[in-house]
């Protein structure tokens, strides 16, 4: 594959964080109008899943901003292949991110919470067929290219006899959450939507909930669970219904996890247990900085093992301690004074 390169690349703060700021589309040839049209189309993808709002390319001074696209990329080239060729577009997190912050826009950091979509629907003939992973259709496709597309951390049931064993495709379509939570415990996911769609011929009426995933299984092997949105739409495809129900559901979960930029100048002071090396303190110091609700990280305080650090945040604190919850590197420790915010570090 021939790459281009324009200018040097930030450095990448993980691979997750690098697939949000890159954009992969096919193009129907090599030239110029075709390459800067593609980056475009690309840059205005990337905004949505920085941002996590679904119509921001529909501002005015985002518009303005996209016709220059090309002047965010980092690294571009094309890459032909069998199925045909596509463009290959690095875009710059600090430009990027910089834009959103200077007009006010909100920023969805990398760590995002795991979905599991259980998603029933009823086909031409009226029969309900369940998305999983041992169908690999166009309905699965068009699915996971959606979630990419938002930046969506998505899982669909694997539905192989450990599934089937525990849940029914009626139990999806009749939306009994502590049947399907109980197949969902095996999967992890922090959330999990169960959506239907019932076909009424030249239109199919959508219905979906979306769940929060507790870690409490009750003596019957249910998982906790608590009802965080609902939503019902009409649409005219398969493919339109699936795309309303990833659509909103995001659109929900970016207004939980991202970081309001027109709030800052708040602060929290956060203690850290396991801290055992110089090594390990680096290690703490380059996650909190990574995060995009952190402006800046002080040391205050080291007794032994436990460090202690004033963070100032673009955002709120809530905001930000549910992002560090999301993640496995930061362990929240109870203890007896509220007013000490203490994790363990997990590394």
């Amino acid at each position: 594959m021939l790459m281009s390169s324009l200018t040097v690349s930030t450095p990448v703060q993980s691979q997750d964080t690098n697939s949000l700021y890159h954009g992969k589309i096919a193009v129907n040839d090599q030239s110029t109008t075709s390459r800067n049209q593609a980056i475009k189309t690309m840059f205005g993808q990337t905004l949505i899943k920085v941002s996590g709002q679904s119509k921001i390319a529909e501002h005015p001074t985002i518009l303005k901003e996209i016709k220059a696209a090309l002047s965010y990329a980092t690294e571009f080239g094309f890459e032909s292949v069998e199925r045909g060729t596509f463009l290959n577009v690095n875009f710059n997190e600090e430009l990027i991110d910089g834009l959103l912050k200077d007009n006010g826009f909100t920023l969805w950091d990398a760590e995002r919470p795991t979905v599991m979509l259980w998603f029933v629907y009823e086909d031409d003939n009226g029969v309900r067929q369940i998305v999983n992973e041992q169908v690999n259709d166009d309905v699965l496709a068009g699915i996971k290219q959606v979630a990419k597309t938002r930046g969506l951390p998505l899982l669909v049931p694997i539905w192989d006899l450990d599934d089937q064993l525990i849940v029914s495709t009626g139990d999806v379509w009749g939306q009994f959450e502590d049947k399907v939570g109980s197949a969902n415990a095996r999967y992890q996911s922090d959330y999990m939507i169960l959506a239907k769609v019932t076909n009424h011929g030249i239109s199919n009426n959508v219905s979906w909930s979306v769940f929060k995933m507790g870690n409490d299984v009750d003596v019957f092997g249910q998982m906790s669970s608590k009802i965080s949105m609902t939503g019902t739409d009409e649409a005219p495809t398969i493919e339109e219904a699936f795309s309303q129900v990833i659509n909103q559901s995001t659109d929900f979960f970016a207004q939980q996890y991202s970081v309001d930029t027109t709030e800052g100048d708040g602060s929290i002071v956060l203690t850290l247990t396991n801290v055992e090396s110089l090594s390990r303190y680096a290690d703490v110091v380059d996650y909190l900085k990574s995060i995009k609700a952190v402006e800046q990280v002080v040391l205050v305080a080291v007794k032994g093992h436990e460090y202690q650090f004033k963070i100032d945040l673009l955002g709120s604190e809530s905001a930000f301690l549910d992002l560090i919850n999301l993640g496995s590197k930061m362990t929240s420790i109870t203890n007896y004074e509220p007013s000490l915010v203490l994790y363990e570090w997990r590394g």
